[in-house]
């Protein structure tokens, strides 16, 4: 069993559970400056007694990467053995329940990007189950254990690099969203496309449509990265057993 954690915005400290030296991490592509919350580094290493691969930073189609380019972690977690990879991000709430500051389990998303890792191969992928159930209920549980609330959600993926609009969050919610966010898409598309297990999580860190800044987003995913964490740990904990 071999894991692989992709952190989110603000959510690069998620990676210091695994014990393990960082190296830099260079993408395919010309050069860019990495994402705010983000940086180019990758960790091998072990977590909860797993095999373990974590990227303190991921691309985004809005810094100019195509999808297929931002899904190159996946890849390379694939080359190197992996069986589950966990995808982390922060996202802005759609619904008046999901409070900011609330960590949440992805358990479906719509691809609004405009784009697909996928383009140009021929090849149909069943993505009815994108989410891994087991995961998920892996997730549940640990989460139980901690006594931490962790909503399922819709996950809304957009291109970016802007905040939504109020009247694009009314529409948001028409199709079905309740968390609403930039990235993770293309990764677990090529995730699935290559066997791999997905497990999602995302800190709801602002409300979208409301005023929001950058820095608040990163302030807000940064301060929930130990429960962030400590339910990675669990997982990971749990697959090391054979329970997920």
């Amino acid at each position: 069993m071999r894991l692989v954690v992709i952190a989110g915005s603000g959510l690069a400290s998620v990676i210091g559970r695994i014990d393990g030296e960082a190296r830099p991490w260079v993408p395919d592509g010309p050069p860019r400056p990495p994402a705010p919350g983000h940086r180019l580094e990758v960790v091998q290493g072990m977590l909860a007694g797993v095999p373990a691969l974590g990227y303190r930073g991921r691309l985004h189609t809005y810094q100019g990467y195509t999808m297929a380019e931002v899904a190159q972690p996946v890849v390379e977690a694939a080359r190197w053995g992996a069986d589950v990879v966990v995808v982390t991000n922060a996202s802005g709430s759609l619904r008046a329940e999901l409070a900011s500051g609330e960590v949440a389990l992805i358990r479906d998303h719509i691809n609004l990007m405009g784009d697909n890792p996928l383009r140009g191969s021929s090849d149909f992928l069943d993505l009815s189950a994108a989410y891994d159930p087991e995961l998920r209920r892996s997730a549940l549980s640990v989460a139980g254990g901690m006594g931490l609330r962790l909503p399922e959600v819709v996950y809304a993926g957009v291109a970016g690099p802007v905040f939504e609009t109020p009247a694009e969050v009314r529409m948001l919610r028409m199709l079905g969203g309740d968390v609403v966010g930039m990235s993770s898409i293309p990764e677990v598309i090529m995730a699935r496309r290559l066997g791999i297990r997905v497990l999602g999580l995302t800190v709801v860190a602002n409300r979208a449509g409301a005023p929001a800044t950058a820095e608040d987003v990163l302030a807000a995913a940064h301060a929930r990265a130990t429960e962030v964490a400590d339910l990675i740990e669990g997982v990971a904990a749990g697959l090391q057993a054979g329970l997920a």
